[in-house]
């Protein structure tokens, strides 16, 4: 049983997980066709391309994503979390982390000694968050 909030005080509202899921399955089915097709038309078959597929975010814990995903690319998939993590291990190892982690990771390994971004200017003198979001800026600069 889901509680439901709404916007009026004196109403309450459930539905059963099943009801949820009659409701998402249709629409995670939609999407993963989406993707698959806007894989194919870009690259070419996915079957060909890749090995496996991994998904990662928030919605990548859902219940059962993980086999519809499956019967959908007709390829293995696995749902991607972050590893190599210390510290605050509890707050970034769920799946809905993996990209980003992924990408400071990306970016830890191609600064130079000095510890700029390779193939960026030096980030400004500063607060270290602040020259922290210079190099995640910048990151995203040179790929997006």
């Amino acid at each position: 049983e889901v509680a439901l909030e709404v916007a009026h005080p004196n109403y309450t509202a459930s539905l059963s997980t099943y009801e949820l899921a009659q409701v998402i399955r249709p629409r995670v089915v939609e999407i993963l066709d989406l993707v698959k097709r806007n894989i194919e038309q870009r690259m070419g078959a996915l079957e060909l391309l890749a090995g496996s597929v991994v998904i990662t975010g928030g919605a990548a814990i859902m219940p059962g994503l993980e086999q519809v995903a499956t019967e959908r690319f007709r390829l293995p998939v696995r749902i991607g979390k972050p590893i190599g993590v210390s510290g605050l291990v509890d707050v970034v190892a769920s799946p809905a982390h993996a990209t980003a982690v992924g990408l400071v990771r990306y970016g830890m390994t191609h600064l130079n000694t000095s510890g700029t971004a390779v193939r960026r200017t030096p980030v400004p003198e500063g607060s270290s968050i602040r020259g922290l979001l210079n190099r995640v800026r910048g990151i995203f600069k040179d790929f997006f």
